[in-house]
Order: structure tokens, then C-alpha cells, then sequence
């Protein structure tokens, strides 16, 4: 039972915190006791806070987390009750991704298509149930696919998302790739993940040589038919 209005008004400490066999959660601050002061009758009120932190190895699921309340009851004893808060614990997938260097250099050409690749590891334990991969672009156009399904990914296992971007100006572009997956809970929930890559403009060759000041060029050597010719012309008096 909650105190009565009486013994409402006396001082009481609050301890939330996980039960002493139980490695779920674990509080944050120096202590897990709050000290509440007096609660007034009829409907009052107070709000405590406690940060905590949930164990790395546990999985999804609900969890109770015990909070023990001491009061000064209405004998004038200090009595404990012990309250349970029930607590719904989500675990994210661990995923590493990573955008791959353009093929051409570190400079996306401006006006040209170019590959883009995000690389999709699981680095967790359990699979992950990704349904839909989409990449949208800032200063280019996609002109491959913008949407692509990716599927179950077990753990250590890795999967490539594949587009092709037109950068239009000169500059940073920014590749916004969004991945949808399929929690523990069967919700569906979304991974976003931004990057900036450089678009430039590509000199091109000039269409024709120019020769620097100092170009000789080689001679050029006449069939042996030509000379032939001018050997005949010479004896004849009509050639040069």
C-alpha cells in the first residue's frame, strides 16, 4: 500500500534500480537512491529521475526493473515496498557501412555518370531483416536505381547497394542512403546514413596538336617511284 496522507508528509528516500542478482540494467550516477522529501495529500505529486543504462548482451524483450520505495509509515516505522516498472527493451542492429571510392578518383566528374556503392556488413550476432535500400542525391541525379531490396542479412554476412549519380555542378554532392528494416517487435523501422562526395569538371584533351616553338618535324621520305620520275624529267630538261 501507497502512505497514507498522514505519513505523507514525513521524509522518504526512493531507490529505482535493477534487483541485486539482476545484470540487466545498471544506474549511471554515483548512486541509485533519490531522496523524495514530502509528498503532499490528496493527489500530490513528484517526479523522479534516473538515468541507466541497459546490458550490451541482453536481446529484445520486456523487463521488469525493480524500485524499491521506503516511507515512514503511520506507526512512525520506516516501512519498503518494492514497485516494478516494466520496461520495453529494443535492440538495434549493429550494422557497419561504407561508402566505396569512386573508381575514376576521389573527384566525381560533373555531367557523367558514376557508380555509386554502399556496403552493408553485420557486425552483430543475430540477423537483420532489411526489406528496402533507397539513396537519394543533393547537386546530382540518380540515374540508376534509387530503390533496391536488399533481404535478410545473417550475421557476418555483407551486401552491396548499387546506383549510378550525373553530378550537375561543381562541388560537394551529398548521397543520402536509407535503409528499412524489420525490428524484433515486427515494426518496421529506418537506418539514415549521409555522405559528401566531390563533383568536378574534367578537362578534356584539345582536339588538335599544337606543337611547341621548338618542334622540327622529321623529313618525310619520297617513294622510290617519285624519284624515279624526277630522275627522268632531269634528263629530259623539263624537270627541276
Amino acid at each position: 500500500p501507497l502512505p497514507t496522507s498522514e505519513a505523507a508528509t514525513q521524509n522518504a528516500p526512493s531507490t529505482p534500480s535493477a534487483s541485486a542478482n539482476s545484470t540487466t540494467f545498471a544506474a549511471t550516477d554515483a548512486g541509485a537512491t533519490r531522496f523524495v522529501g514530502s509528498v503532499d495529500a490528496a493527489g500530490g505529486r513528484i517526479e523522479i529521475t534516473q538515468n541507466f543504462i541497459v546490458n550490451g548482451t541482453v536481446n529484445s524483450g520486456i523487463y521488469d526493473l525493480p524500485i524499491n520505495l521506503r516511507y515512514v509509515g503511520s506507526s512512525g516505522r520506516t516501512e519498503e515496498e518494492t514497485l516494478t516498472a516494466t520496461l520495453v527493451v529494443l535492440r538495434p542492429p549493429r550494422l557497419r557501412l561504407s561508402l566505396e571510392a569512386s573508381i575514376g578518383g576521389p573527384e566525381y566528374p560533373v555531367g557523367q555518370p558514376s557508380p555509386v556503392a554502399l556496403t552493408i556488413i553485420n557486425t552483430g550476432r543475430q540477423d537483420v531483416v532489411l526489406t528496402i535500400g533507397e539513396v537519394t542525391a543533393e547537386n546530382a541525379e540518380i540515374v540508376g536505381d534509387s530503390e533496391s531490396f536488399i533481404g535478410t542479412l545473417r550475421s557476418g554476412e555483407d551486401r552491396t547497394l548499387e546506383t549510378e549519380i550525373v553530378p550537375e555542378e561543381e562541388g560537394d554532392v551529398t548521397l543520402t542512403f536509407t535503409l528499412t528494416y524489420i525490428d524484433d517487435f515486427n515494426q518496421e523501422q529506418m537506418i539514415e546514413r549521409s555522405y559528401t562526395v566531390t563533383a568536378a569538371v574534367v578537362e578534356l584533351p584539345p582536339d588538335e596538336f599544337t606543337p611547341p616553338p621548338d618542334f622540327v618535324p622529321p623529313p618525310i621520305e619520297e617513294p622510290e617511284r617519285d624519284w624515279l620520275s624526277r630522275l627522268v624529267l632531269a634528263f629530259m630538261g623539263l624537270g627541276s
